[in-house]
């Protein structure tokens, strides 16, 4: 039996990672314009920086490789991860998958809020 996933499944992966790495960037670096409708502005990017990408990719790698095995084997586990620079890699795996909108009724998952809501709030 073979467990690797076919071409069709790699994609779907490759495409959850990189849309996670959208998001991610997205928290960390923007407060207006999440799908740059318009052309970015200085305005568009936050003044503090909070988050790390460079921990964000590797995250998004494990988080996204993890829920297939899950679903595949259908296991029953967690990926723990510590609270600091990696978070918003977190929220944007839980924005993908709708934890984070049905924990947050309020944040809806839709184009013109492609990243959380939380993502905008301005850090002075």
């Amino acid at each position: 039996m073979n467990d690797f996933p076919g071409t069709e499944e790699l994609e779907g992966l490759d495409a959850c990672w990189r849309a996670a790495n959208y998001l991610t960037v997205g928290q960390i670096y923007l407060q207006s314009n999440p799908v740059l409708a318009t052309p970015l502005k200085l305005a568009d990017i936050k003044p503090r920086l909070l988050g790390h990408w460079g921990t964000s990719p590797g995250l998004n790698l494990i988080y996204t490789h993890l829920n297939r095995l899950i679903r595949h084997y259908d296991l029953n586990m967690l990926f723990v991860t510590g609270p600091g620079h990696g978070g918003p890699a977190m929220v944007a795996q839980a924005y993908l998958d709708g934890t984070y909108t049905e924990l947050n009724p309020a944040i809806e998952r839709n184009a013109q809020k492609a990243v959380p809501d939380r993502a905008w709030r301005r850090h002075a």
